[in-house]
């Protein structure tokens, strides 16, 4: 028995299946190795541990925009690799536009369905069909100008319904409508009596002075000669809008699915059913537009160029994408948008409100209109009733909430609001995300974490203390000190009385720093009764200094004070 073990060791032929194993796992390993070196790099790949693929689809459905302008900026020439909602793509640099728009091995319909999860009972009328491209390019793009009449009494119908207008407005209309026969016959009459060397026998004061005006010309002649022409050719309108499509997309990308197996200019080869696409970063690149991240009104004016019309396509503008796969109803889109416009335009004035600009966010590949979104940190003080209110208002109001629970703060919320044993969860109902104060690595303690601003409420005054003296210790330290730094609202409830000097100089710093100190007392001139009523006051203040807008107009009026309504008074008292 034992010889036949040490043979086992010692025999050279019982081992000569072992070096071929070898030679063949070696050249296995090293295929493999050559063909992912052969494949473009991943600008996303799969993070250590990750063993699925939602985690980096999750990252990228977050932060879309940043991953593709990092993109654009490590392989700004060459080809590479994304994973993304439509799955792993093979992003082409914007020079693969042209070679492959009119390509038939390349398409987007199939793309598009795949995508759209056409393939799911339910989903089926998002299946490409090829003949509807047909259908608009030959029958709704000819009947273009029977349908602008229609659209236009329409568009005026539905901004009449939604929008409404003033009683002023449709009273001048109807007197001018009313009039207007008998100015012509006066104005005939007039032209008449001139020609036959008389006087006129109009000659009022209300003429002269609109005769006068008239003849004053306009105010900003630079201004109002182009605006003439405007209305004569719509091509300001048409530069306004394509500008706009430029800087705020529907989609980041310019994709095709490759129906059979090709071999680009480059020699990298696609498979068939892979995903190829051109992002829309270089639209915003300095290299294709002076000023690229500004918005110009006047860009695309020009008599000359083809591409400045609104509904023109090319490999820097992806508005209605490109090829023989472009948008086949943009004449009509572009039609429904000037009409719309000129009713806007021309029957009410326009401005932003409070001077703020909207700002779009990228949801993965669809770039969206940011929702507001603030931090809430809930701290070991009394006042845990604000903190819930306020979290319910803001879901009320569809803010975006960031959560973050201090120990203490959890502690002393279920003392306060018999809070069921389960805070997380109770919490995870409240806000959008919630966080652990001890993870000082979250996101928003960044200060690339993009947000209006932030509230602590309640906040203790160790709290307060942390701020002040930038003591970035747990989470909600340092999400204060990152809101303080990128000058975001910053807004400390702060709940402990009596006051001592310590604190109010702790207070008077973060002041200084950019904070807003906001104790939460109640304003008697609004009456409140319940204890409802009362945190209602304090929590539409809290909202109103970060600027988060309350959608009930009646409400934010009540917690503000507008002055004494005297009379208001004197009947109550009689």
């Amino acid at each position: 028995m034992e010889y036949n073990e040490l043979s086992l060791v010692t025999d050279p032929s019982k081992y000569g299946l072992i070096p071929i194993g070898v030679v063949i796992l070696t050249l296995v390993f090293g295929s493999c190795l050559l063909a992912q070196h052969s494949k473009p790099p991943v600008l996303n790949p799969v993070r250590p541990f990750e063993v699925i693929n939602l985690p980096r689809l999750y990252r990228f459905m977050r932060y879309s925009l940043d991953i593709l302008n990092q993109g654009a900026q490590r392989f700004p020439y060459r080809p590479y690799r994304l994973f993304c909602e439509w799955g792993e793509l093979v992003i082409l640099p914007p020079d693969y536009i042209d070679e492959i728009k009119n390509d038939k091995r390349f398409d987007f319909g199939v793309a598009a369905s795949d995508d759209n999860h056409a393939y799911i009972p339910g989903f089926n009328a998002l299946l490409h069909d090829p003949f509807m491209s047909k259908i608009i390019s030959r029958q709704l793009t000819q009947a273009l100008g029977r349908l602008t009449a229609p659209l236009s009494d329409e568009a005026a119908m539905v901004m009449k319904a939604i929008i409404t207008d003033s009683r002023v407005r449709r009273s001048l209309a109807a007197a001018r409508k009313q009039l207007a026969p008998h100015i012509a016959r006066r104005q005939e009459i007039k032209t008449a009596a001139l020609a036959r060397g008389e006087n006129s026998p109009f000659d009022d004061t209300i003429e002269c002075t609109l005769r006068g005006d008239a003849g004053g010309g306009h105010p900003r002649p630079f201004s109002a000669r182009p605006l003439k022409n405007a209305l004569a050719n719509l091509k300001s309108m048409d530069s306004v809008v394509k500008e706009s499509q430029r800087l705020k997309l529907i989609l980041l990308g310019w994709r095709r699915q490759a129906l059979a197996d090709a071999t680009l200019s480059n020699g990298i080869k696609i498979k068939q059913g892979q995903k190829v696409a051109v992002t829309s970063t270089h639209m915003w690149s300095n290299e294709n537009y002076d000023m690229a991240k500004e918005f110009n009104p006047y860009r695309f004016i020009s008599d000359t160029e083809k591409t400045s019309s609104l509904v023109s396509t090319s490999p820097n503008h992806l508005g209605f994408g490109h090829g023989m796969h472009a948008c086949p109803g943009r004449f009509f889109a572009a039609n429904e948008v000037k009409i719309a416009l000129c009713h806007l335009l021309l029957k009410y004035d326009w401005k932003f409100k409070d001077d703020r600009k909207p700002e779009p966010v990228a949801f993965g590949m669809a770039p969206n209109g940011r929702r507001k979104r603030t931090v809430v940190a809930v701290t070991g003080a009394t006042g845990s009733p604000l903190a819930v209110a306020l979290l319910k208002r803001l879901r009320e109001l569809e803010v975006e909430t960031h959560l973050i629970m201090s120990k203490w703060g959890g502690a002393t919320l279920k003392y306060e609001l018999e809070a069921p044993n389960n805070i997380a969860l109770y919490l995870e109902s409240l806000s959008s995300v919630t966080y652990s104060a001890l993870d000082i690595s979250a996101s928003l303690s960044s200060g690339s974490f993009r947000t209006d601003g932030m509230i602590v409420v309640p906040c203790s005054m160790e709290t307060l203390a942390g701020i002040r003296m930038g003591c970035d210790n747990d989470l909600i330290v340092r999400a204060a000190s990152a809101t303080l730094k990128e000058r975001k609202g910053l807004v400390l409830v702060a709940r402990e009385t009596p006051l001592t000097s310590i604190y109010l100089e702790n207070m008077l710093e973060v002041t200084k720093s950019g904070a807003v100190v906001f104790p939460p007392v109640m304003a008697f001139y609004t009456r409140p009764s319940p204890i409802g009523d009362m945190l209602q006051q304090s929590i539409i203040r809290m909202i109103d200094l970060l600027d988060l807008e309350v959608i009930d107009e009646d409400v934010q009026d009540e917690a503000s004070w507008s002055g004494f309504d005297w009379a208001a008074k004197e009947k109550k008292i009689t």
